[in-house]
């Protein structure tokens, strides 16, 4: 099973396309999908009843932000919501609010590609601009995420707008506390010096309206 990890900060207007896309996920996959919101004033909240189907769970983050401690939060909490349930099979996805995914298999995509290989508990999938992005956010997505699949075991590369990661690497390997930026490559960088490969699936996409700047 999967469980979803949604942060948001005032970016509701997407919620709507975000949740109608993982309603329509296949693979029967997701377990439940926690809506982590840091301090917005555009109520993303108001969105869930629309949603009923989804075992969508709201909750405030109310600290100031910092990527990685707001991460970790939202996998404690998730984790503790499981408590009892073996989740050594069990993955969480993290996804940012302002991202929805292109088909209808992509979450399943994703998943089927880490578990095909050998040492490899996480990955991250491709981000695709949207028509309206702006010039700069279309060149940088088209140059760092490209269709073809590779694998990563040396030089840390990974990015938490769409990410699955097991829960038995997330048991051994948070994400840094502290730092402002680049959470992602150095949980990355961390689970690399552990011994396992990180999996990059071109074919699993989400739709992503801004580039990494």
């Amino acid at each position: 099973m999967i469980d979803i990890l949604i942060r948001a900060h005032n970016e509701s207007i997407w919620l709507p396309q975000l949740f109608r896309s993982l309603k329509k996920q296949k693979g029967n996959l997701i377990r439940n999908i926690l809506l982590l919101d840091n301090n917005s004033n555009d109520f993303p909240e108001r969105y869930i009843d629309q949603f009923k189907e989804l075992k969508i769970i709201y909750k405030k983050y109310e600290k100031k932000y910092l990527p990685g401690e707001m991460l970790n939060y939202g996998i404690s909490f998730l984790m503790n919501l499981s408590e009892g349930t073996d989740l050594s099979s069990d993955y969480l996805c993290t996804l940012s609010a302002h991202c929805f995914f292109y088909d209808n298999n992509s979450l399943l995509k994703l998943y089927d590609h880490i578990k095909r290989i050998p040492s490899c508990r996480s990955g991250f999938g491709r981000q695709v601009p949207m028509n309206i992005s702006d010039s700069q956010a279309i060149r940088d997505l088209v140059l760092l995420y490209p269709k073809e699949n590779r694998l990563i075991s040396k030089s840390p590369a990974f990015n938490n707008a769409f990410s699955l990661i097991s829960y038995d690497a997330l048991k051994e390997n948070l994400f840094d506390k502290r730092t402002t930026n680049l959470e992602d490559v150095i949980w990355a960088n961390n689970e690399i010096k552990k011994g396992f490969k990180i999996a990059y699936c071109g074919d699993s996409e989400v739709v992503h309206y801004h580039g990494p700047h």
